[in-house]
C-alpha cells in the first residue's frame, strides 16, 4: 500500500469516528429530551389533578399516577383495582374495562371507593398495540363533593316535598308570555282537574272561580302580572259537582325571568272551622241576653201562668175562655224563652213521660197531610212490637214537623214527577236499642255543601222572608236533649233521608206515678218577687201542703231555723239579693242535713250545687210543680249529696 492510500484510509476513519460522534451526541441529545420529555410526563401525570391508571382485562393495575399518602404507588400497582372499591362498584368496574377492551368503545363509568367512600366518575379509553386493544386507561375526576351536593339537594327536595304533602299545599307556574299555568296534582284538585301535571290558560283557571269572585280574581292576576308577586289572595272556586271551595294562594316572580311560581292552599275547613266560631260566638251573645232577662221574664210568667191557670178553673163561660187565650199566649211567650234557651244551654229539662213514638208519627204525618199540597204524597210504615220511648211528646212531634216541613219545602224549590215522604218505624241496636224513625223524601236532594249544614242554627236556603233557620236545629238540638241524635243523609237528584233515633229506657229510668191523696208537708219557698211567692202559695195550700213565705236569703234562714222540725222541703231562688243562695242552700244542710232543697231559677245551672234534690225552671205550669214537690217528697232516706 502506497503512502496515499494510507493517507486516504486515515482520512476516511477520521470522518465516520466523527460522524459516530455526532450521532452519538445526537442520541445523547435525543436521550435526554427523551428523559426530560418524561419527566415533565411524569410530573404531569403526578400533578394532574384527575386519576390516572392503566389497567389490563384482568383488573390489575398496570399504572397509577398516584395513590394516598397511606400507600406507595410500587405497592399498588400489580395490584387488583376491585380491591379498592365499595362492594358491588369493583365486578361493574370490570364489566366496564372488559367492554372497552373487547369492542373499542371509551365507557364511561362511576365508582366508589373502600376506604375513602369517595366518587370518582371515570372515563375508560382503549389503549392499542399493533392494532389490537391490550390494556384500558382510566381517567377519573373526583365527583365526591358533586355527589354529596345532589345527595344534600335530594334530601332537600325530599323534605320540601313532604313539608308540601303535609301542609296539602298544591304549587303552580304561570307563564305570562305564553299565558300558561302548570298545575301539580294537589292545585290541579283544589280547581277540580284531574291528572299528574295539569295545564291551563288564566281564562280556564278564571272560569272555575266562583262567579262572585271572578271580577276580583282577574284583577288580582293582572296585578300580579305587573307587580310579580300577590300575598295570601283568598276566593272561592266551584267544583264540577257543585262544591264550593275557598282557597288562598301566594306567589312570586322567579328571578330574572317571566314565570310566576307560588303556592295554594285550602282553607274550606278552616272558613268552616272560623264559621262556627262566629255562630259559637253569635250563640253565646244570644246566650248572655237571654240570660240576662230569663230571671226577670221567667218570675213574671210564672206568676202569670199558674195564677191564669187557677182563675180559669173558678170561672166558667166567656172569662174563662177569654183566660184560656190570656193562658195560650203566656205559654207561648215561655215557649219562646225556651226555644232560645236551648241555643244558649239554659235550657230546663223535658217533661218526659212514656210515649208511643208511633202515636206521634201518626198524628203529626195527620197534621200535615190537612196542611201539605194535595199532590205530596205522605205514607208510614211500622215494624211490630216498636216499644215506647222516654220523652216528651210535644218536642218529638216538634222535630218530626221540621223534618216534614223540610221535605215539603224541597218539593217546593224543584219540580218532581214523584212527590212522596215515606216514613218508616222500628228498632234497631247502636248499639242499645233504639227506635228509629226514617224519613225519606223524593226531593231534588241537597249539595253535600248545604247537606253538611242542614243542622247549623240560622243556616238556611230559602229566601229572605221564607225561613229563619231555626227549624231544623231547634230539632237536632231537642234530639240531642233526649239523648238521642238527628241524621241526614241526601244525593243531590235523589232526594234526602233524615233519620231521628230515641233511646229504649229501662224500667229504671222512668220516674215512678204521683201520688194520690191530700199533702201534709210543710214548704219554705224563699223568693224575692212576691207575684212569685204568691202563685206558688195559690197551688201548693189547695193542694194540702203548708207554705212559708220568705224574700230572701237572711230571712229564709232564720224562718228555717224557727221551723226547723217542720219544714219538709225547701223552694229556693237561684238569683236573690243579699246572701248567694249557694250560701243558704250549705247554711241549711248545715243545720239540717236531712231537709230536701229543690233549686227554683229562671236558668238552669251548669253545675247543681250538691245537696240539691231537683231543679225547677221558670215559668212552671201547676201539674209541673206539683208533680216535682210530690216526687222530692216522697223519696225514701236522705236527699242525694252529690247530684252535679
Amino acid at each position: 500500500m502506497d503512502a496515499s492510500q494510507g493517507g486516504d484510509s486515515r482520512g476516511d476513519l477520521a470522518e465516520r469516528v466523527a460522524a459516530l460522534e455526532a450521532m452519538l451526541a445526537e442520541r445523547l441529545d435525543m436521550v435526554q429530551t427523551l428523559r426530560e420529555s418524561e419527566e415533565r410526563l411524569r410530573t404531569l401525570l403526578e400533578n394532574a389533578p384527575d386519576s390516572i391508571t392503566v389497567i389490563d382485562e384482568r383488573g390489575t393495575l398496570l399504572y397509577l399516577n398516584r395513590t394516598v399518602a397511606s400507600r406507595r404507588l410500587e405497592d399498588v400497582v400489580g395490584t387488583n383495582v376491585v380491591e379498592y372499591m365499595g362492594p358491588g362498584h369493583g365486578e361493574q368496574f370490570l364489566e366496564k374495562v372488559r367492554a372497552v377492551i373487547a369492542t373499542g368503545v371509551p365507557e364511561l363509568v362511576e365508582v366508589e371507593t373502600r376506604t375513602e367512600h369517595r366518587w370518582y366518575a371515570t372515563r375508560l379509553v382503549p389503549l392499542r398495540r399493533s392494532g389490537r386493544v391490550v390494556a384500558v386507561m382510566g381517567i377519573g375526576a373526583d365527583v365526591t363533593e358533586q355527589r354529596r351536593a345532589e345527595a344534600a339537594l335530594r334530601r332537600s327536595e325530599e323534605m320540601l316535598r313532604l313539608a308540601v304533602q303535609s301542609a296539602r299545599m298544591g304549587l303552580w307556574a304561570w307563564d305570562v308570555e305564553a299565558d300558561s299555568f302548570t298545575l301539580d296534582p294537589v292545585s290541579g284538585r283544589m280547581l277540580g282537574y284531574e291528572g299528574e301535571v295539569i295545564g291551563a290558560t288564566l281564562t280556564e283557571i278564571i272560569a272555575r272561580v266562583a262567579p262572585s269572585d271572578r271580577a276580583r280574581a282577574a284583577i288580582a292576576a293582572r296585578q300580579f302580572a305587573e307587580k310579580g308577586e300577590i300575598s295570601d289572595f283568598e276566593f272561592r272556586v266551584t267544583l264540577p259537582d257543585g262544591a264550593e271551595r275557598f282557597l288562598v294562594a301566594s306567589g312570586r316572580r322567579a328571578d330574572g325571568s317571566a314565570l310566576l311560581i307560588g303556592g295554594a292552599f285550602d282553607v274550606t275547613e278552616r272558613r268552616r272551622l272560623e264559621e262556627q266560631l262566629r255562630q259559637a260566638q253569635k250563640m253565646e251573645a244570644v246566650g248572655q241576653l237571654t240570660a240576662g232577662i230569663a230571671h226577670n221574664f221567667n218570675n213574671l210568667l210564672t206568676a202569670i201562668i199558674p195564677s191564669v191557670q187557677l182563675a180559669r178553673r173558678s170561672l166558667p163561660g166567656a172569662a174563662g175562655e177569654r183566660l184560656q187565650d190570656a193562658e195560650y199566649a203566656a205559654s207561648r211567650a215561655a215557649e219562646l224563652v225556651k226555644q232560645l234557651m236551648l241555643f244558649a244551654r239554659h235550657r230546663r229539662r223535658p217533661e218526659k213521660a212514656r210515649v208511643d213514638v208511633r202515636t206521634l208519627v201518626a198524628r203529626t204525618v195527620g197534621i200535615c197531610r190537612a196542611t201539605f199540597d194535595s199532590s205530596i204524597e205522605l205514607s208510614i210504615t211500622e215494624a211490630p212490637d216498636v216499644p215506647p220511648v222516654f220523652a216528651e211528646a210535644g218536642e218529638i212531634e216538634q222535630v218530626l214537623l221540621n223534618v216534614y216541613l223540610n221535605a215539603r219545602d224541597a218539593f217546593e224549590d224543584a219540580k218532581s214527577e214523584q212527590r212522596l215522604i215515606a216514613t218508616h218505624v222500628d228498632v234497631v241496636r247502636i248499639p242499645t236499642p233504639h227506635v228509629r224513625v226514617r224519613v225519606a223524601d223524593t226531593g231534588p236532594g241537597m249539595p253535600e255543601s248545604v247537606r253538611s249544614r242542614v243542622f247549623e242554627p240560622f243556616f238556611t236556603t230559602k229566601e229572605v222572608g221564607r225561613g229563619t233557620g231555626l227549624g231544623l236545629a231547634t230539632a237536632y238540638a231537642i234530639a240531642a236533649d233526649h239523648e238521642g241524635k238527628l241524621t241526614c243523609d241526601s244525593i243531590p237528584g235523589e232526594g234526602s233521608v233524615f233519620t231521628l233515633f230515641l233511646p229504649v229506657p229501662d224500667a229504671s229510668t222512668v220516674p215512678s206515678a204521683e201520688r194520690r191523696g191530700r199533702a201534709k208537708e210543710t214548704i219554705l219557698v224563699l223568693d224575692d218577687e212576691r207575684m212569685v211567692r204568691r202563685a206558688v202559695r195559690s197551688i201548693l195550700e189547695p193542694a194540702g201542703y203548708e207554705v212559708l213565705e220568705a224574700v230572701d236569703g237572711a230571712e229564709g234562714f232564720e224562718l228555717f231555723q224557727r221551723n226547723r222540725g217542720r219544714v219538709d222541703l225547701v223552694l229556693l231562688d237561684l238569683s236573690m239579693p243579699g246572701i248567694p243562695a249557694e250560701a243558704v242552700l250549705t247554711s241549711i244542710l248545715r243545720e239540717r242535713p236531712s231537709t230536701r232543697v229543690v233549686l227554683f231559677t229562671g236558668q238552669r245551672p251548669e253545675k247543681v250545687p250538691i245537696g240539691v234534690a231537683a231543679v225547677l225552671q221558670k215559668p212552671v205550669r201547676v201539674e209541673e210543680l206539683l208533680r216535682v214537690v210530690r216526687e222530692v217528697c216522697d223519696r225514701n232516706g236522705a236527699p242525694p249529696t252529690g247530684l252535679t
